[in-house]
């Protein structure tokens, strides 16, 4: 069948844990999986990324990718943050268009990726990286894919909540002049 696509969206930086993927994906001895990484960052890290890169037929830098041509295309979101992000867009992005994410074990990661049911949650190593995507057999990538699309309306609907919160808040901002800390 066709390989299954891996991807990675998002800034090209240390703390993205963009190279531990690329340094785990390397390691792996699958030709059923592909790593399309879409993205820039600094001169310094692209060409970090190119290097490390080289010689893979599997992996493939894709540049600065809008997310409605890159998910759709994507069988599985990597997001290997090695920082504290408190609410990944990636991670809402990806279970918003159904697919099943494996992420770090930081910041609001865990909170947001159900393991083992939509996704799988580790501690940022390459180790766990590699293991996390060796072990994937196409039964349990479709198990965690149902379970994602199961969660698209959910977290569509708790999407437009937030969009909705940011609105009122801007135009009660506009509108009084103050932000809502000035209250308190």
């Amino acid at each position: 069948g066709a390989p299954i696509q891996v991807g990675f969206i998002g800034r090209v930086a240390e703390n993205k844990g963009v190279f531990r993927l690329v340094e785990a994906f390397r390691q792996l001895q699958r030709e059923d999986m592909t790593l399309d990484i879409a993205g820039t960052g600094s001169a310094a890290d692209m060409d970090r990324l190119r290097a490390m890169s080289e010689g893979d037929d599997r992996i493939h830098y894709l540049g600065k990718t809008p997310p409605q041509d890159f998910y759709p295309r994507m069988d599985l979101m990597m997001v290997p943050s090695t920082w504290e992000e408190p609410l990944s867009r990636v991670v809402s992005e990806s279970l918003i268009n159904g697919i099943p994410v494996f992420a770090c074990d930081l910041g609001g990661q865990p909170e947001m990726v159900r393991h083992g049911v939509d996704g799988l949650v580790f501690p940022p190593t390459v180790d766990n990286i590699h293991a996390s995507l060796a072990t994937l057999t196409p039964e349990r990538l479709s198990d965690l894919t149902l379970n994602a699309r199961a969660r698209s309306a959910d977290m569509l609907a708790d999407a437009s909540i937030c969009r909705y919160l940011e609105l009122f808040k801007d135009l009660l901002e506009k509108r009084s002049g103050l932000t809502p800390m000035d209250d308190e």
